[in-house]
């Protein structure tokens, strides 16, 4: 690109954890780019993001940003002091813009709007998925030239996934977000980079979305490969001359010595970019042969006040691939909980065949020791692990997903949020399973990472219960997708069947609304030409001829008022800030109208004959 940079990094090196994250690495970022970041877990993207928003400093190298250009960050997990309300928190970061001042309150009040959040809600309450979308429209309300998000789905529900989709197509400056979310990227980005050692730069870069990224890495791997297949042709020709004991006495001997050595170089830095590591998945299974594991009946489960399942019926068969959907707080966790046997119905049963291996993945990763070692997550005690009846030293079992001996002695709390699910998923496997229960496994996982735990859930013989927010993996691996939607559970053949369900019900409920509000009103109406009737009036011909006409007013002030508030729940209208501004504007102007014709009316009402 001709034009300069908004952001960029001049031969940057970092190193995290006593291991080299990327060397003299540079990479700029311009106008209207919409990147997406990937790569093997711990290859560095955490801190390459961090680095070009200015959070951290690199070891080496410099970062340079234009003149009068602002960035935004959002990291993989927010936090919000305890009494902070959605009020505050949007109007601090109001107040951080050029915005005037008097301005804040009204764009404070589209961003609560947006969200339909009320403004008093205390934000450390609020679950990981809602904390994730403010702190985002945080950011957005600061309007940066560049912003950068650090695995932003990670939490959200597919409508939460949708919204930041909506969210980022509208916002006009650059960003570079981390994802291994392989829908998102497609729909979201149009620059691809991947970041990783095997390649010279660190890093390989595509314009273009994540299938053509695909496209395109493969056509230079392939060529890489043809490159590599005659670069060792040369090398053995070079090798054989070599050992003929040639002398380096001239000039041309020498030059063609050094070389073969350089050839030599070459070669292996080649292959080394060819090298593609991936973890080893492999699931057991129990030796046990039955086809119904698990029965669920006439199943109600309370928390407190809210009730989450009420006689809920279902049975989980073997080879079953299960996807629980629906959204955030629904009962998903609550249900493979159920299963598992960790909490009881409050009333019903959950049937469990004798001597079943449940395996559950738990999305807190509770089970790990965030103290101890790999090793010693791995093995408790002594130095050998039993892995498919066969006993394995526990340094060479974790190394079956690419753990090395530098990763061996970190305390888990050190390593980054896919080696701990890769560890997670290493520990889990050391287990007999005939049903696994997977809840967010997806999380900070690598997509090659995931390419091969999918492949392993497709071979294994057990049943699988899996709760994900990953479009792209549930589609590839479930069969039934149990929508869970208090009072009915329902059970669909796809994602994209559930989906367009969900459609048609979100516009039925918008037209519903849209029925109500309607019927209010002209039993609002109802109720004053009634006392209109029953009261006679002492009026002046001028007021009398105002109160003829105040139902027909009214009438057309509501529906203006019903026209502005579809306006501002318009998608379209609301994706774009200004738009929605006045939108918003022109409600509130509606409302008052409403109000003032309302009030004149009952003014008038005291003005009538009292006989």
């Amino acid at each position: 690109m001709s034009e300069a940079p908004i952001v960029a990094i001049q031969d940057v090196s970092k190193i995290a954890n006593a291991r080299k994250l990327f060397t003299r690495f540079s990479f700029g970022i311009f106008a209207k780019e919409k990147i997406g970041v990937i790569g093997p877990n711990g290859s560095g993207k955490s801190s390459l993001i961090k680095i070009l928003a200015g959070i951290e400093d690199p070891d080496e190298g410099q970062r340079t940003l234009q003149n009068n250009k602002t960035v935004g960050y959002v990291p993989q997990e927010t936090e919000f002091p305890e009494q902070l309300t959605a009020e505050e928190y949007f109007s601090w970061a109001l107040r951080r813009t050029p915005l005037p001042r008097d301005e804040v309150p009204v764009q404070t009040a589209i961003a609560l709007n947006l969200l339909q959040i009320e403004p008093r809600t205390l934000l450390s309450q609020l679950s990981g998925g809602w904390k994730k979308r403010v702190a985002i429209m945080g950011e957005l309300l600061k309007k940066p030239d560049v912003l950068f998000l650090d695995e932003p789905t990670n939490h959200l529900d597919f409508e939460g996934i949708r919204w930041l989709e909506k969210e980022l197509r509208q916002f006009k400056g650059a960003f570079a977000l981390i994802s291994h979310d392989r829908s998102f990227l497609e729909k979201s980005c149009n620059r691809m980079i991947e970041i990783n050692p095997r390649y010279r730069e660190g890093y390989f870069s595509c314009q273009g979305n994540y299938s053509l990224f695909l496209q395109q890495r493969d056509d230079y791997l392939i060529s890489l490969q043809q490159y590599e297949q005659s670069l060792a042709n040369k090398v053995r020709r070079e090798v054989a001359w070599l050992r003929q004991g040639v002398k380096a006495r001239t000039t041309k001997s020498k030059s063609r010595i050094a070389k073969a050595f350089e050839l030599q170089e070459e070669l292996q830095e080649t292959r080394t970019q060819l090298k593609s590591q991936k973890s080893k998945i492999e699931f057991s299974e129990s030796e046990k042969n039955r086809k119904k594991l698990v029965e669920i009946k006439e199943l109600s489960y309370d928390i407190g006040d809210k009730e989450l399942f009420k006689d809920f019926n279902f049975n989980l068969r073997k080879k079953d691939r299960v996807a629980l959907i629906g959204p955030n707080g629904c009962g998903k966790s609550t249900l493979l909980r159920l299963i598992s046997n960790k909490i009881q119905p409050t009333t019903g049963e959950v049937i469990i065949s004798k001597d079943l291996n449940v395996v559950y993945f738990e999305q807190d990763r509770s089970s790990l020791n965030p103290n101890a070692n790999l090793l010693e997550n791995l093995c408790e005690t002594g130095d050998h692990v039993i892995f498919q009846g066969r006993s394995i030293h526990v340094a060479s079992y974790a190394k079956r997903f690419l753990f090395n001996e530098k990763h061996s002695h970190l305390p888990v709390s050190r390593l980054s949020g896919g080696e701990q699910a890769r560890l997670l998923i290493a520990k889990l496997m050391l287990q007999p399973a005939d049903i696994l229960l997977l809840d967010e496994p997806t999380n900070d996982l690598d997509i090659e990472t995931m390419e091969v735990f999918a492949e392993s859930l497709l071979n294994f013989e057990g049943a699988v219960v899996l709760v994900s927010h990953d479009r792209y993996f549930i589609d590839q691996i479930c069969d039934q997708f149990l929508s869970i939607e208090f009072p009915d559970c329902q059970i669909f053949a796809s994602l994209r069947q559930w989906e367009a369900d969900q459609a048609q019900k979100s516009a039925k409920k918008k037209a519903d609304e849209k029925e109500k509000q309607g019927k209010e009103s002209n039993q609002k109406l109802s109720n004053e030409n009634n006392k209109k009737k029953f009261k006679p009036k002492r009026m002046s011909y001028k007021d009398k001829r105002e109160w003829e006409q105040m139902e027909n007013k009214i009438l057309v002030a509501e529906d203006a008022l019903s026209e502005w508030k579809s306006k501002v729940e318009d998608p379209s209208v609301a994706s774009s800030p200004d738009d929605l501004k006045e939108a918003f504007a022109k409600m509130s102007e509606a409302q008052s109208l409403v109000d003032q014709l309302y009030e004149r009316w009952a003014e008038l009402e005291k003005q009538q004959d009292p006989r």
